[in-house]
């Protein structure tokens, strides 16, 4: 068989699979596990190729393996982000605000608050709230998280601060899946007016740097 008469038999053929796999997508047919899906070798194209198979559950498996081989090969999308501005307590309840980006690749946030990312996932949101008052009493502040909005169920955690301390930070972090899009966000209240965020300027004796009244990490799972 000539060099031509293969390549137009296998370019046919290439055409043939192309149809049907854009058949099978416009059906929007589901996937078993044990379903059989052909492999293509991008690099036999036009050379004479064996056909090539796999089932749904081998191809996951593989994946998982080429994963595991080759961890920095896929795109990891994250963000870190801190505010510079202390931030006071209103009536009602309060968004936590980043007014730094100290790392974008992937994760932005809007307006200050919501905390966005590129690819859907399962994020790790992490922060710290360097807390303070004025009052000589005993206070709390509650911090929970919010999601497209939306009070997240049971993410509720109060801090006290007792009697005279005046200072202290709050920090844990929330496993939340967001879509490509969504948003979280960090809400917090208090019934001590004074109750605030606060941005402490660097220092010295020992010199040491600012710090920032909210700090927040975002990575993926």
């Amino acid at each position: 068989m000539s060099t031509q008469r293969r390549d137009l038999d296998n370019a046919r053929d290439f055409g043939r699979l192309l149809g049907r796999t854009h058949l099978l997508q416009s059906a929007n047919a589901e996937i078993a596990i044990d379903d059989i899906i052909p492999i293509l070798d991008v690099s036999e194209v036009y050379e004479v190729a064996q056909a090539k198979h796999a089932t749904v559950s081998g191809l996951y498996n593989g994946i998982r393996q080429l994963i595991a081989a080759n961890p920095s090969s896929l795109p990891r999308y994250y963000g870190a982000f801190s505010s510079t501005e202390t931030q006071t307590n209103v009536s009602g309840i309060n968004i936590m605000s980043a007014n730094t980006t100290d790392i974008p690749d992937g994760v932005i946030v809007v307006n200050k608050t919501r905390f966005t990312p590129k690819a859907s996932g399962v994020y790790n949101l992490q922060f710290s709230a360097q807390i303070e008052k004025d009052a000589a009493v005993d206070r709390t502040i509650g911090i929970f998280l919010r999601k497209n909005g939306q009070d997240v169920p049971n993410s509720n955690t109060e801090v006290g601060l007792a009697g005279s301390i005046s200072r202290s930070v709050a920090a844990w972090n929330f496993l939340i899946p967001l879509a490509s899009g969504e948003y979280a966000e960090l809400a917090w209240y208090s019934s001590e007016n004074s109750m605030r965020l606060a941005a402490l300027p660097s220092g010295t004796n020992p010199t040491h740097p600012a710090t920032p009244s909210v700090i927040v990490t975002v990575v993926p799972v």
